[in-house]
Parts: structure tokens; sequence; C-alpha cells
């Protein structure tokens, strides 16, 4: 079941990518939907379950990252174009922007409670940063800019 809304509401990222017209308000609603689903399971799942949570969420934040760079690159905008374009209300009509405002809000509500759910059920090795060594060979984690509006960048 849960794999089955995974793969669903990656297609919808996907085919939203490829330039394919998408409901973004399904898109948010099966995206809270799926959050909540995932909480479920790690508030109540087996370790097993657990672990092919944090699987999932892995996944489909690479892949989410992949085909928003896809979608920046069909849109002819940088980055900062699309933000700024997705931050000026102007760019939509007052509905428009009231439920995009209201959607990225829940949005992001439900990904911090996610968060926290799994930093408090998971054991403290599973949610640890990097190793020493890891850090080492990589060399220090890049964190993401957020803007004032909220938006991580890719």
């Amino acid at each position: 079941m849960i794999k089955d809304e995974f793969e669903h509401l990656m297609s919808l990222f996907r085919e939203g990518a490829a330039g394919k017209k998408v409901d973004l308000h399904k898109v948010f609603e099966e995206s809270l939907a799926f959050f909540e689903h995932l909480k479920k399971e790690l508030q109540e799942g087996t370790p097993e379950e657990r672990k092919e949570v944090l699987q999932m969420m892995s996944t489909m934040h690479k892949e989410i990252v992949e085909e928003s760079k896809k979608l920046l690159k069909n849109s002819g905008m940088s980055e900062e174009q699309l933000v700024t374009f997705a931050e000026n209300p102007a760019n939509f009509t007052p509905e428009q922007w009231e439920a995009f405002q209201e959607s990225k809000n829940e949005i992001h509500k439900a990904g911090m409670d996610l968060a926290k759910v799994a930093k408090r059920v998971l054991p403290p090795h599973e949610h640890k940063e990097h190793s020493v060594q890891e850090i080492k060979e990589k060399g220090p984690k890049k964190t993401k800019q957020i803007g004032k509006s909220g938006w991580m960048r890719t």
C-alpha cells in the first residue's frame, strides 16, 4: 500500500518535471496524506518497516531534487528566477496565491512533524549527521540555502 502511494506520488512529480499538466492541489493533498502515512508507519511499524520508510524518504528526496533540476532546465529559468517568480503574488490570482501559501505551509509542517517523529523513534546511530570518517573522505556536508520564503534550494 505505502509503496503504491510512493510510486504514484513520484509519478506525479516526474510528469510535472516533464512538462505535463499536473493538478498541483492534488499533488499537495496526496503529499500530505503520504507524509501522514509515513509518520504513522514510523510510530507504529516494526524496525524493518521503519527502515523501509526511511529508504523511501531518502529516495523521494533524491528524486525530487533530480526532477526539480529537470524542471529548471525545461523552464529555461535559473533556480533564483523560478524562486523569485514563485514568491511574487502578482504572478497568481489571489485565490491561487492563498491556496499555494496554505499548501506550502501545510507541507512544511507535515515534513517537520515527520522529521521529529523519525528522530524520536529511531535509534541514535540511525539519525547521526555523518561519521567522522565520512566527513574526512567527502568533506563537510554542504547545507542548502533557504531563502526568506522558506524554499529550500536544490
